[in-house]
């Protein structure tokens, strides 16, 4: 190239130089970012959608969204429990402040005999009527021979408080194992033609055979009667109509106040009152007397009836404030030497309801 063409290429470098001058210079770092937004950002959202997540990303993802749940849950049950505070509440069991002793009333005054294990009130003075309990845990006799009376006309009650069960041993014989809460009427001996008690609450019942004798249970609204047979008998106020279960032998069930001849229920069944009607149905007898063995043991009972029952155990109010959770169906089984608070622990697991005690009561929300 000669003088000419390096005379031209200096002209357009001036030209260049001058155009640069004329012209703002570009904002790099602008300019930068939105090439990276134009196409690397693009290829990498493209790319994902055709990568699998990374492992520790979703463990991320999921572990927030856990923390999520579990926070509108507990909002959740906060409302809920907001909202049901206004509501009208049911008491389905009331708390009752009273002394914790087995008590025997033989119309002369009332006896603590919460120390005995049982008590046996077999006749011993059949002729000379005098008046003899014995303490067969003890082997101890309270013996009263100073009055002679007709022993037909002695009533002794005996009465369990809530959270204590107790066994005795009737005139004739028979076994009655009292459950909580519950108070048992007879006779000091069965000189008439009929052997016959009164039950409150719940009792098992083995009646000592004896054909000229027949052997009656009245409980409010139900009578029984039988011959020689074990059968439980469960009479709560609480709970409305009386309801008698059948172990073996054979009973025959009528309405009080009803005329002829009553139901014979058999072994495997149980009966209950409506007005003078007798109901009667299949009953699994293995759950009604799991009770007697210590243990609270329910197959598909509401969450009332089960509650009823932990509360006239450990003598506890029950209060719900959640009306769907009554009938909520379970099976559940304790130790009735356990603590309430580890009953009410399991009965939390279930997360259907949540059940708390609140001074002298066991609360639904």
């Amino acid at each position: 190239m000669g003088a000419s063409g390096e005379d031209a290429r200096l002209e357009l470098l001036l030209k260049m130089a001058r155009k640069r001058r004329e012209v703002s210079a570009p904002d790099v770092d602008a300019e930068w970012a939105d090439f990276k937004l134009r196409h690397i950002v693009k290829e990498v959202q493209e790319e994902s959608k055709s990568r699998p997540m990374r492992p520790w990303v979703a463990a991320l993802l999921g572990a927030a969204a856990m923390w999520c749940v579990v926070m509108l849950y507990e909002w959740a049950m906060g409302t809920a429990r907001w909202d049901s505070a206004l509501s009208e509440p049911f008491v389905a069991l009331r708390y009752e402040k009273a002394p914790r002793h087995v008590v025997l009333d033989d119309g002369e005054g009332r006896i603590d005999v919460s120390q005995a294990d049982s008590l046996s009130f077999v006749e011993q003075a059949r002729h000379t009527g005098e008046r003899v309990v014995t303490r067969s845990s003890q082997e101890k006799e309270f013996v009263d021979a100073t009055e002679k009376v007709d022993s037909d006309s002695i009533m002794r009650k005996l009465s369990t408080p809530r959270g204590m069960g107790f066994k005795v041993i009737l005139p004739d014989g028979s076994e009655v194992l009292l459950n909580a809460e519950s108070t048992i009427e007879f006779p000091e001996a069965f000189h008439s033609g009929e052997r016959r008690v009164v039950l409150h609450g719940e009792a098992f019942f083995k009646v000592a055979r004896d054909e000229q004798h027949p052997f009656v249970v009245t409980a409010d609204n139900m009578e029984v009667r039988v011959h020689g047979t074990e059968f439980n008998l469960r009479n709560y106020v609480e709970e409305g109509a009386s309801c008698v279960s059948l172990i073996s032998g054979s009973v025959e069930v009528s309405a009080c106040g009803a005329k002829g001849e009553g139901v014979m229920i058999e072994p495997g069944e149980k009966a209950w009152c409506e007005g003078m009607d007798v109901k009667v149905a299949e009953e699994d007898t293995y759950v009604v007397t799991q009770w007697v063995h210590g243990l609270f043991y329910f197959d598909g009972a509401p969450l009332l009836e089960v509650l009823q029952e932990l509360g006239r155990w450990y003598n506890y109010g029950v209060v719900f404030y959640n009306s769907e959770a009554m009938g909520y169906a379970m099976h559940f089984s304790a130790s009735r030497e356990g603590s309430i608070e580890d009953a009410i622990r399991h009965l939390n697991r279930l997360r259907k309801f949540h059940v708390k005690i609140e001074g002298h009561n066991i609360v639904v929300y």
